[in-house]
């Protein structure tokens, strides 16, 4: 790629910033760096001097929808070759090139764009417990916000549990017992179905894989971050097959310990905390182009269809709820 290797020393330096106040996830990724056990990449409060400069945004600016604060600040325009950022918005277009964690397969393009885990932990109370005998074949807590978590809420087995919850796990408050109680049926679980919601990806990925356990992955569009050989552990059912998950589940249960092991491994290897800052890095480092790259009809691919997306969630959909009232 164009960024430059040459540094002062073995470090390569990476200056990590955001235009906007946010205390997440950009805190997350500070302390990332500071438990890092890898040491490749140096943070800098220099943006000068570094050979990465890193916009860590969240995906809730609704103030800012196309992110102009971002494209309009001083070091995105002083050094296009170097910024990145990471976005975990659900709804994304190529606002930078960088870290993406529900950049949809059709819009995905592997020169700009590095698929992402996210960043913030919203659950701290997810354990790795070898000792637990889960009595459950499969589970899903969560917004019924998608078609196939719709369908997923209509299934049923003796050893499943699916519940809708709408409950934001985002929002101001704590909700510390409903992290608990899904910790521990996470715990419970051989398999835990992680379903596309309004974006491609899901936090119940990771946090399957950090429990020891098997994330089935129902999300047709979704790009699989790099590193983890995927297919070894976790299973893939197509959004057009979610009624058949009880039957292929059942199948599969004799093959839970070695894939959860596996997920574990792979979680530890990848994603864990002292591992994650390095990788998110190396995922930027490896990207071919840069901003100065990005041409005017790969930004009108992204925008074009992310700007039908706010129309119909700004005016479209609150119109037919007037009407309807």
């Amino acid at each position: 790629m164009m960024i430059s290797q040459q540094t002062d020393s073995a470090w390569i330096n990476v200056f990590i910033t955001s235009a906007y106040t946010d205390d997440e996830p950009i805190s997350s990724i500070f302390k990332y760096a500071a438990l890092d056990k890898l040491k490749k990449y140096k943070v800098v409060k220099n943006a000068d001097i570094a050979d990465i400069i890193l916009f860590v945004e969240n995906s809730r600016h609704v103030a800012d929808r196309f992110y102009k604060k971002l494209k309009q600040h001083h070091l995105v325009k002083k050094y296009p070759q170097k910024v990145f950022m990471y976005n975990p918005h659900d709804k994304p277009w190529l606002v930078l090139p960088g870290l993406y964690a529900s950049m949809p397969k059709r819009f995905f393009d592997k020169n700009f764009i590095a698929a992402s885990p996210y960043i913030e932990n919203i659950n701290p109370y997810i354990k790795h417990e070898l000792c637990i005998a889960p009595k459950y074949l499969f589970t899903f807590v969560g917004s019924p916000n998608s078609p196939p978590r719709r369908k997923i809420l209509r299934l049923q087995h003796p050893r499943g549990i699916l519940q809708a919850s709408l409950k934001n796990m985002f929002g101001d408050k704590d909700h510390r017992r409903d992290k608990i109680d899904y910790a521990e049926l996470i715990g419970q679980s051989k398999f835990v179905l992680c379903p596309r919601g309004a974006g491609t990806s899901s936090f119940r990925i990771f946090e399957t894989m950090q429990a020891g356990r098997v994330p089935v992955i129902i999300s047709d569009d979704w790009v699989a971050p790099q590193g983890p050989v995927w297919k070894d552990f976790a299973l893939f059912v197509a959004e057009r097959d979610v009624f058949n998950i009880p039957l292929i589940l059942e199948k599969a249960e004799h093959e839970w310990e070695e894939r959860a092991a596996l997920s574990r491994q792979a979680w530890e290897n990848f994603f864990a905390p002292e591992i994650i800052f390095t990788y998110l890095l190396e995922s930027i480092f490896r990207l071919p182009k840069t901003q100065s790259e990005i041409t005017f009809s790969l930004k009108a691919r992204h925008v074009i269809p992310y700007a039908r997306y706010v129309f119909r969630v700004v005016f479209i959909q609150p119109l037919k709820a007037l009407i309807a009232y």
